[in-house]
C-alpha cells in the first residue's frame, strides 16, 4: 500500500507541474516559467533551436517568459535565428 500511496503522490506532483509551469530548456540551461493559463500546453520547451515560426506556434510560451521577466530567453532565441538564417543565405550550395 505504501508503494500506491508514494506513486499517487508523485503522479500528482508531476501532474500538477505540467499543469501549472513551463520547463524550458534555453542555451543556459533549465528555466521554471509559470503558465498564465493552467492547461498541459508546452509542459517541457526546448528552444534552443526555434526560429521565428516555433515563436508564432508557441505565443503563449512567449507570452509567459516575458512576463516571468525572462526576456533574455527570447533574445537570446532570436538572435540564434537570425545567425542560422543569414549562415543558411550564404553557405547554401548552387
Amino acid at each position: 500500500m505504501r508503494g500506491f500511496v508514494i506513486g499517487f503522490i508523485t503522479g500528482v506532483a508531476t501532474l500538477y507541474v505540467a499543469m501549472c509551469f513551463h520547463v524550458v530548456r534555453a542555451k543556459d540551461g533549465f528555466h521554471i516559467v509559470p503558465k498564465s493559463v493552467t492547461s498541459l500546453k508546452d509542459p517541457y520547451v526546448d528552444i534552443r533551436e526555434f526560429g521565428f515560426e516555433d515563436w508564432q506556434n508557441h505565443a503563449e510560451l512567449a507570452a509567459d517568459i516575458s512576463r516571468a521577466e525572462k526576456t533574455d530567453m527570447l533574445q537570446d532565441s532570436t538572435t540564434d535565428a537570425v545567425h542560422r538564417s543569414i549562415d543558411g543565405l550564404f553557405h547554401r550550395k548552387p
